[in-house]
């Protein structure tokens, strides 16, 4: 699909819903039954998906697992600097959907032990 440069700008200044609304073959070819499925009126042709090439699945779940561990540690240091600017962890807990103590226990740096004291 090719767009011109004015076509560009006034997409920019449109609503989500505008795009949408003028994007739309026809919107009374597709009806709403049951729980949110369509189903295609008589009269309107499947449109055809371009041919893609194969997907490497274990290539995916490798991208996938560096992606994770990438945003576990962007959550890690996040978490980290919360307390340190003043936030508590009930209100931390809240966000992640777990206790304060869970979210303490899973990201707060752990204590240094007290020193034994000696007794002579």
């Amino acid at each position: 699909m090719e767009v011109s440069d004015a076509t560009a700008a006034l997409l920019v200044a449109m609503s989500p819903a505008t795009i949408d609304r003028r994007l739309a073959p026809d919107p009374a070819a597709m009806s709403l039954r049951g729980r949110g499925t369509f189903q295609r009126r008589q009269g309107t042709p499947p449109v055809a998906l371009p041919a893609r090439p194969p997907l490497d699945v274990l290539d995916w779940i490798t991208t996938a697992h560096q992606h994770a561990a990438a945003a576990e540690h962007t959550l890690a240091v996040a978490i980290t600097r919360a307390p340190q600017a003043g936030q508590p962890w009930s209100t931390i807990g809240a966000l992640l959907g777990v206790s304060r103590q869970a979210a303490q226990q899973r990201f707060a740096a752990p204590q240094a032990p007290h020193a034994a004291r000696i007794r002579s």
